[in-house]
């Protein structure tokens, strides 16, 4: 069972500033904004966030809520007037496919559950101080926990797209310059009522142990101590079972002493396809080619793309099964976990023949680039997750190894803040 609620939100007075590309930023994990903003103006959320200091934690919370007062008494940050559930949209290309893709999700409160009501996996360890020393002493939430729940019919994306439809985006912000995220308010009592009701019988999901969600919960604690009332927390919904896909971050890697033993070790254990390519003006029609068959032949497969830096060929990597198959035998892992490529490309070839660092990166062109200008050695090129491989580990509660997943789907800080005291409106 999923509770959610409309709210209120607070957010930056459109009428004072004519560039938002410039007043938000993507919240990555680990939470930690030291050094973030000392390169560039700040505009007024980074300020609040870049007051933060460790060595001064008390100091410089204060100065924190003090300044976030100031934004609302000058009318800089502003509440609206109504509670609105908020659609978000995130467009960006496939550097695979090419084509136009749009994750859509929406903002909501959400009740906050103790973990053992969510099914979580978490990849790194959390780290929540900063986070609920933020809440502290702000009262504020400055970006939305991400959740996941499952929708095969896709019955609540549809809803909230009819009415998308009938009106302009609230704000729309080119962040990065590959990304473009937009924003609707709903208020329609029917249609609020109606996605109320489907969320009802969900179960979320979460794919990172979010330090946000954890330090949600501590405050939550801490108020019910203090005889306060607090059970309601800022979330971005996303559907497990949207057309998006979940992509898988790219591996890059540099310092291998002998790329002829490597070339002769994939040899072994992989049947390749070459995509050769002998001028410049060739290039681009080998990548395309490569790319493609990648993304057609290696859906849902043991698949992988390498291209080595001074070398004129795209190689696709199909996994020989038998010679695969018996050395996965000898590892712990379930059944499930054994079919994905990018499992078995880290804990198989790269730590067990390679044993070496990795760097992940999820742009094709940024990946491909660095191995070009001779940063790294080579890049392994991956497919994105499918969904009903991600809910098969999801629901099995494994956990993912570092760089299994680089969604598009970081929010940005600052579009929608929540007041602590916000706990929405609960429709009869």
């Amino acid at each position: 069972m999923v509770q959610i609620r409309p709210f209120r939100s607070l957010h930056y007075n459109t009428s004072r500033f004519s560039d938002w590309n410039s007043l938000v930023f993507q919240r990555e994990l680990p939470f930690d904004f030291s050094g973030l903003f000392s390169q560039r103006r700040l505009y007024p959320i980074e300020k609040i966030l870049a007051r933060i200091d460790k060595t001064d934690p008390k100091n410089s919370y204060q100065e924190a809520r003090k300044l976030l007062r100031d934004f609302q008494r000058n009318n800089i940050l502003i509440r609206d007037q109504y509670p609105f559930i908020y659609v978000y949209y995130i467009s960006y290309q496939n550097k695979i496919s090419g084509l136009k893709m749009v994750r859509r999700g929406f903002v909501a409160l959400g009740k906050i559950e103790p973990y053992s009501a969510l099914q979580e996996v978490c990849f790194t360890p959390p780290e929540k101080e900063i986070f609920l020393q933020l809440l502290q002493s702000t009262m504020m939430l400055f970006s939305p926990i991400v959740m996941l729940y499952q929708d095969p019919q896709n019955q609540i994306n549809e809803l909230l797209e009819s009415f998308c439809e009938q009106q302009d985006p609230c704000l729309e912000v080119q962040y990065p310059q590959k990304e473009t995220h937009q924003l609707f308010r709903i208020s329609r009592r029917e249609c609020l009522k109606e996605v109320m009701h489907l969320m009802d019988s969900q179960t979320l999901l979460q794919m990172n142990l979010d330090p946000g969600y954890l330090a949600l919960q501590e405050f939550k604690k801490e108020m019910s101590e203090k005889k306060f009332h607090f059970d309601w927390g800022m979330m971005l919904f996303f559907n497990l079972f949207d057309t998006v896909l979940f992509p898988t971050p790219h591996r890059l890697l540099k310092n291998i002493l002998n790329l002829d033993h490597l070339q002769s070790e994939l040899n072994q254990w992989f049947e390749v396809k070459y995509y050769p390519f002998e001028i410049e003006a060739d290039f681009s029609q080998a990548k395309q080619e490569f790319f493609e068959d990648l993304r057609i032949e290696g859906y849902g497969h043991k698949h992988f793309g390498i291209f080595f830096a001074g070398e004129k060929k795209f190689q696709l990597l199909k996994m020989k099964e038998k010679e695969v198959s018996m050395s996965l035998s000898e590892q712990q892992w379930p059944n499930f976990l054994k079919k994905l490529d990018a499992m078995i490309l880290d804990r198989f070839l790269i730590k067990k023949m390679l044993q070496h660092q990795v760097q992940y990166l999820s742009d094709i062109d940024d990946a491909l680039q660095n191995v070009l200008q001779g940063e790294y050695q080579v890049v392994f090129f991956l497919n994105s997750l499918t969904s009903h491989q991600l809910k098969e580990v999801l629901q099995e509660k494994q956990i993912f190894p570092p760089g299994f997943l680089g969604l598009n789907t970081t929010p940005l800080a600052g579009l929608l803040i929540q007041p602590l005291e916000e706990e929405g409106e609960a429709l009869s």
